[in-house]
């Protein structure tokens, strides 16, 4: 999670890119309450997984969101933290996806704050 400001110039529903503080660079929207200069959070795509009966931390597993059909759902891995407990959760964050409620990866941004895909 992390905190954004609108760049100058910027009207609110406008997609702009930042980069997220690791080189990675993402495409946000504006939300509609906004205008230049205002800040906002932005948060990366996470989900919550339950700990396995079994499960230690170093252990690695693999989950998929039960919220798609089954053949269509993604599946992720994650190294399970040290504290966790089994039948217990643990946050995973998600690699980024193409498109997802204004949160998009990118190919490439360019200086002005738009971007090319």
């Amino acid at each position: 999670e992390f905190r954004v400001q609108v760049p100058p110039y910027t009207q609110p529903g406008t997609e702009v890119c930042f980069d997220r503080g690791d080189g990675v660079q993402i495409m946000v929207t504006v939300p509609e309450s906004l205008q230049e200069g205002n800040a906002f959070e932005v948060t990366p795509p996470a989900m919550m997984v339950k700990v396995p009966d079994n499960g230690a931390a170093g252990m690695q597993i693999a989950f998929r969101s039960c919220s798609e059909l089954e053949e269509a759902a993604e599946w992720f891995g994650l190294t399970l933290p040290e504290g966790c407990q089994p039948g217990k959760y643990v946050t995973a964050k998600l690699p980024q996806p193409k498109k997802r409620g204004g949160f998009k990866a990118l190919s490439r941004c360019l200086g002005n704050g738009s971007f090319k895909q």
